[in-house]
């Protein structure tokens, strides 16, 4: 086995199930939103949509780039408690971040027709971006940078930043606050090794925010 296959399996990160079940309702609430909104806001139609490709296209790019889908069937005690652990530290220090710039700038957010369409739709934002941002772009490029691993961090955090100008535009607050909560995301999904946790926390986070 050659020098990078060895390191490409030592950094597999695990889908355990809360990844699967998240995923799961997600794609159905994309769906069911993409096709409420077609006809009344085909933005809101088209962003779902794309939420929905980027939660798949980040698990196929990591399956055929990154060494194959790690998967973790079920989960005892110290697993759990590991994955609340850094799930509530995550939020804590992603809450503060938003907290702090979120006074200077108010954040805009899409208001769906209910308030409970609203927060599904920024839950579902939490889990296609993980798939994508962290599970595909943050591990390729620890693998790649296998003696600067810290860097791949910094980098999936500055495309998850440019990825929201189309979003937020110019709005500078704002999209420091997405990059710092990005760096945040991406040090306890490095450091926890399960992308579960990040989602968790960009969930909570998202929720909070919208």
């Amino acid at each position: 086995m050659s020098i990078l296959a060895r390191i490409k399996i030592g950094q597999q990160y695990q889908i355990d199930p809360l990844v699967l079940i998240f995923l799961t309702f997600s794609v159905l609430i994309n769906s069911y939103l993409a096709t409420k909104y077609a006809e009344s806001n085909i933005y809101v139609s088209v962003v779902n949509l794309v939420f929905i490709c980027l939660a798949l296209i980040g698990l196929m790019l990591h399956h055929v780039f990154c060494g194959g889908i790690k998967f973790d069937t079920h989960l005892i005690g110290p697993e759990i408690q590991q994955i609340l652990l850094f799930s509530v530290a995550g939020f804590f220090f992603v809450l503060i971040t938003q907290t702090i710039i979120f006074q200077l700038q108010p954040i805009g957010t899409i208001f769906l027709t209910t308030a409970l369409e609203t927060k599904l739709f920024y839950l579902t934002a939490g889990v296609s971006e993980e798939l994508f941002f962290r599970y595909y772009i943050q591990t390729k490029v620890e693998q790649s940078l296998p003696f600067i691993k810290p860097l791949s961090i910094f980098v999936a955090s500055l495309l998850f930043t440019v990825y929201h100008f189309t979003v937020y535009g110019t709005n500078i607050y704002i999209l420091y606050a997405v990059f710092f909560s990005s760096l945040v995301l991406g040090a306890i999904y490095y450091f926890s090794k399960r992308l579960s946790v990040p989602m968790l926390v960009h969930i909570m986070a998202n929720l909070f925010a919208s």
